[in-house]
């Protein structure tokens, strides 16, 4: 069995499922594809899946999220990045 970790760019492999390459990295990628299935297959397989993933609805964001990001940043911007456990005052 072939250890694609140590054989291929896997930053090339990302790139070609992520349709970023230049058209020389992309022919690269192809003619490993060409010379081994298994890797043709794992690349078509996380095609699919970034496909189904980016279909995926978009969940709303509960309110309660929102609440705790702009309560975080009003306390950040308040106390300029000092950490204030509850309860404690912070001195400066």
């Amino acid at each position: 069995m072939n250890d694609m970790r140590s054989e291929y760019d896997e930053k090339l492999l990302l790139g070609y499922v992520e349709g970023e390459l230049s058209p020389e990295d992309r022919e690269k990628v192809e003619q490993w594809m060409a010379a081994d299935p298994g890797l043709g297959r794992l690349l078509y397989a996380m095609l699919e899946d970034r496909s189904a993933l980016r279909n995926l609805p978009e969940a709303p964001t509960p309110p309660w999220v929102l609440e705790e990001v702009d309560s975080g940043l009003e306390r950040e911007m308040l106390l300029g990045g000092v950490v204030v456990e509850q309860g404690e005052v912070a001195e400066r």
